[in-house]
């Protein structure tokens, strides 16, 4: 569990950053895409393997921020 929320917490990082290189280095919004798939799939990650109470959570959290 310990590693899921390392993972997790990784990913949430590394799709800001993805956010912030669409804004520095316009792609047509591949970038985005790359962005949003990031994003998806920490919180699915969260779903599968922490809780639904979680990843409801974040999944507000990502959409507010």
């Amino acid at each position: 569990m310990t590693q899921t929320i390392i993972t997790v917490c990784l990913l949430q990082l590394l799709g800001a950053a993805v956010v912030i290189a669409e804004v520095i280095l316009p792609s047509g919004g591949l970038i985005s895409i790359v962005a949003a798939s990031i994003f998806g799939y920490s919180i699915w990650l969260v779903f599968q393997n922490i809780s639904s109470m979680a990843g409801s959570i974040l999944l507000v959290a990502d959409i507010i921020i």
